[in-house]
C-alpha cells in the first residue's frame, strides 16, 4: 500500500529496547504505510549466522509472503560466509564460485579419511560426500579463532534426521589474501592424556 497522508509508522526500535538489528529496511517505512508489524524468528544455517553477524545483509527488496499457513521471508540476500564454502553449499555451480572465493587454488585439505590438492580435487571431494551422504550438513558450533595468518573452529556433522553424526575441529592457514590453504581437520574429542 503506498504511503498517503497518515500518521507515520513506529520506529523500528524504541529508546528502551537494547537489541542490535542486523538489518533495516528503512526505505519500506518511507514509501509504504506499515498498519502491522510481526516479530519472528527464522531459520537460518550456519554460515548464513555468520555473515548476518559480520553485518552482510540485505533486505531491500525482500517481502513475507503467507503460504499454506507458514510465513516465508522473499527477496532477502545473505551472502556465503567465507570460510564455510565448501560443504555447506549443495548446487555444485555454486560452490564451485564460492570455492573460488574462499580457496586458494592449490590448497591442501586434511582429514583422517583424507588427502586433496587443489580446488578442482577439493570440489570433487565435496560433491563425493554430498553422493555418500545425501541430506548430511555440517555446521559451525564455535566461532572462527583467527591470529597471524592461522585458524580453528568447531563443528558438527548432523545426518539429514537431525542426529549427531561426528564432532570435530579444524585447524587452518591463510594466504596473504585471507584465503585457505590448508585445512587439517580431526574427528571428535582429542584422546585422553
Amino acid at each position: 500500500m503506498a504511503k498517503g497522508p497518515t500518521r507515520r509508522a513506529p520506529r523500528a526500535k524504541s529508546k528502551d529496547d537494547d537489541r542490535t538489528f542486523v538489518a533495516q529496511n528503512r526505505r519500506a517505512r518511507h514509501d509504504y504505510e506499515i498498519l502491522e508489524t510481526i516479530e519472528a524468528g527464522i531459520e537460518l544455517v550456519g554460515s548464513e549466522v555468520k555473515s548476518l553477524r559480520q553485518g552482510k545483509a540485505q533486505i531491500r527488496d525482500a517481502y513475507a509472503r503467507v503460504e499454506d499457513g507458514e510465513m516465508w521471508l522473499m527477496g532477502m540476500h545473505v551472502p556465503p560466509w567465507l570460510f564455510a564454502t565448501g560443504f555447506g553449499a549443495h548446487d555444485p555451480e555454486r560452490r564451485r564460485r564460492l570455492l573460488e572465493l574462499a580457496w586458494a587454488e592449490h590448497g591442501v585439505y586434511l582429514d583422517p579419511t583424507a588427502h586433496v590438492e587443489g580446488r578442482a580435487a577439493l570440489h570433487a571431494h565435496i560433491a563425493g560426500f554430498h553422493a555418500q551422504m545425501p541430506g548430511a550438513r555440517l555446521s559451525l558450533t564455535s566461532g572462527v579463532d583467527e591470529h597471524h595468518g592461522r585458524i580453528r573452529f568447531t563443528w558438527v556433522m548432523r545426518g539429514a534426521d537431525g542426529a549427531t553424526v561426528v564432532e570435530g575441529v579444524d585447524f587452518g592457514d591463510l594466504d596473504a589474501d585471507g584465503r585457505l590453504v590448508r585445512i587439517v581437520g580431526f574427528f571428535g574429542p582429542p584422546p585422553p592424556a
